[in-house]
């Protein structure tokens, strides 16, 4: 399980944006399910998260969404930002 204290600057940028923030993955019963899913099925050397992939592109989540490269922490409303490849 993830530290609190990692928790602790999402909080605070979250409460100074008058914003909630909700972490599925730290939930127990989605963490008791997902770990029911054989290792092999859920990431390989080249996809990870391959179940939520699957998920999304049923739910018509567009390929660039999919694909995108991983950031890490980023504003989302920066224009500049780097959210997708180009």
């Amino acid at each position: 399980m993830l530290p609190s204290q990692h928790l602790i600057p999402l909080d605070r940028k979250a409460d100074s944006l008058g914003l909630m923030a909700f972490l599925p993955y730290l939930q127990k019963p989605f963490v008791d399910y997902a770990t029911q899913i054989p290792l092999a099925e859920r990431t390989s050397r080249k996809e990870s998260k391959m179940p939520l992939r699957r998920i999304a592109e049923k739910l018509g989540v567009p390929e660039i969404a999919l694909k995108r490269d991983k950031t890490g922490f980023v504003d989302a409303l920066n224009p500049k930002a780097k959210l997708f490849r180009t």
